[in-house]
């Protein structure tokens, strides 16, 4: 799946979902919930936050690799190779991500379009 492809089935999966928003995080394509970043698009591979505690199970996964930020991997974030992304996979994927990002505690004292997207 070429990396404009996976945008677009991204953002229609998260099309009119309340509090989620798209704007350029890392250089990259992303969308935010409620603020905080849920996922993005990097080439032809979606970047995911998920939990910290079943994160090393899932880099066990084939097609999936840490997400790494000047030279260190971050700890809750995944890369997926759009290859292995069927529309089911992308589906479970991005639910995912937007249901650990919907745990994580809310922003305080600032509003979300002036919120850092992590």
């Amino acid at each position: 799946m070429a990396q404009q492809t996976l945008l677009e089935n991204v953002r229609v999966l998260l099309a009119g979902k309340p509090g989620c928003r798209q704007q350029t995080v890392f250089g990259l394509p992303a969308f935010l919930l409620h603020g905080r970043l849920c996922c993005a698009v990097d080439n032809s591979r979606l970047l995911v936050r998920v939990d910290q505690h079943s994160y090393r199970q899932m880099l066990d996964q084939p097609a999936i690799r840490p997400f790494v930020l000047c030279g260190q991997p971050l700890t809750g974030w995944l890369l997926i190779d759009s290859r292995a992304l069927g529309p089911h996979e992308l589906l479970v994927w991005v639910e995912k991500s937007c249901r650990h990002v919907s745990s994580l505690p809310t922003f305080t004292g600032m509003d979300h379009e002036s919120s850092p997207a992590y």
